[in-house]
């Protein structure tokens, strides 16, 4: 019976995060920190639209959602400074928790308003 051959091999990094990932983490803190909602926004019609509208003691705030190291697409960009132009507060996530753009940043400012 031949031995068994055992690998030496280092163990594979860990996958990077998903866009989904961000989004589920989103929707979880503004739910827990802010007491809100965070619904799935589509607006037929329109492409590059936020994927996110937060909503909570009577605030409204539009949320695109990006994969690590990711940034806003020009059609995207161009959704939210339309919506801001609206006076709408709008912004984008790429990480849980460190960056600038990340979900736990936003939501530590969006307590603040």
């Amino acid at each position: 019976m031949p031995k068994k051959q055992f690998s030496m091999a280092k163990a594979s990094a860990p996958k990077p995060l998903r866009e989904k990932q961000i989004e589920a983490y989103l929707c979880k803190q503004v739910k827990k920190r802010l007491g809100g909602t965070a619904r799935k926004y589509n607006s037929p019609g329109r492409a590059a639209e936020p994927d996110r509208i937060l909503t909570w003691e009577g605030l409204c705030v539009f949320v695109e959602c990006k994969r690590p190291g990711e940034k806003p697409t020009p059609a995207q960009n161009k959704a939210m400074n339309h919506l801001r132009d609206d006076g709408q507060l709008v912004f984008w996530v790429d990480t849980k928790h460190d960056g600038e753009h990340s979900v736990d940043r936003r939501i530590d400012i969006l307590s603040m308003l």
